[in-house]
Protein backbone atom coordinates (compact mmCIF):
# COMPACT_ATOMS: atom_id res chain seq x y z
CA UNK A 1 0.00 0.00 0.00
CA UNK A 2 2.68 2.12 0.73
CA UNK A 3 3.93 2.08 -2.83
CA UNK A 4 0.54 3.51 -4.09
CA UNK A 5 0.34 6.06 -1.57
CA UNK A 6 4.12 7.25 -2.65
CA UNK A 7 2.60 7.53 -6.57
CA UNK A 8 -0.06 9.15 -5.26
CA UNK A 9 1.96 12.11 -3.66
CA UNK A 10 3.82 12.04 -6.29
CA UNK A 11 1.44 12.62 -8.83
CA UNK A 12 0.03 15.11 -6.70
CA UNK A 13 3.36 17.22 -6.08
CA UNK A 14 4.06 16.24 -2.65
CA UNK A 15 7.23 15.27 -1.21
CA UNK A 16 6.01 13.77 2.28
CA UNK A 17 6.13 10.40 3.71
CA UNK A 18 3.56 7.29 2.32
CA UNK A 19 1.30 7.45 4.89
CA UNK A 20 -2.35 7.32 5.22
CA UNK A 21 -2.28 10.51 7.35
CA UNK A 22 -0.41 12.65 4.75
CA UNK A 23 -2.85 10.86 1.67
CA UNK A 24 -5.44 12.14 3.83
CA UNK A 25 -4.29 15.74 4.24
CA UNK A 26 -3.25 15.65 0.48
CA UNK A 27 -6.87 14.37 -0.71
CA UNK A 28 -8.31 16.98 1.49
CA UNK A 29 -6.66 19.50 0.21
CA UNK A 30 -7.59 18.23 -3.69
CA UNK A 31 -11.37 18.72 -1.95
CA UNK A 32 -11.12 22.30 -0.54
CA UNK A 33 -9.64 23.32 -3.54
CA UNK A 34 -13.25 22.32 -5.29
CA UNK A 35 -11.31 19.55 -7.54
CA UNK A 36 -14.24 17.60 -6.92
CA UNK A 37 -17.23 19.23 -7.45
CA UNK A 38 -19.59 17.14 -5.46
CA UNK A 39 -17.42 16.88 -2.67
CA UNK A 40 -17.46 19.28 0.10
CA UNK A 41 -14.43 18.99 2.52
CA UNK A 42 -16.37 18.37 5.56
CA UNK A 43 -18.22 15.67 4.29
CA UNK A 44 -15.20 14.14 2.76
CA UNK A 45 -13.69 14.39 6.08
CA UNK A 46 -16.67 12.73 7.51
CA UNK A 47 -16.77 9.73 5.13
CA UNK A 48 -12.67 9.31 5.69
CA UNK A 49 -13.41 9.15 9.37
CA UNK A 50 -16.55 6.62 8.85
CA UNK A 51 -14.52 4.14 5.99
CA UNK A 52 -16.47 5.45 3.34
CA UNK A 53 -13.55 6.62 1.72
CA UNK A 54 -10.78 4.36 1.82
CA UNK A 55 -7.27 4.98 1.52
CA UNK A 56 -7.66 2.92 -1.63
CA UNK A 57 -10.16 5.05 -2.74
CA UNK A 58 -7.98 8.30 -2.53
CA UNK A 59 -5.03 6.83 -4.47
CA UNK A 60 -7.25 5.65 -7.36
CA UNK A 61 -9.21 9.87 -6.99
CA UNK A 62 -5.75 11.44 -6.95
CA UNK A 63 -3.85 9.45 -9.71
CA UNK A 64 -6.90 9.64 -11.88
CA UNK A 65 -6.18 13.79 -11.72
Amino acid sequence: MKEKIQRALDHAGYNSEPTPENLTSCFLDYVDAGVWRNMDYDEAKEDIREGEITVPDMCRAITKL
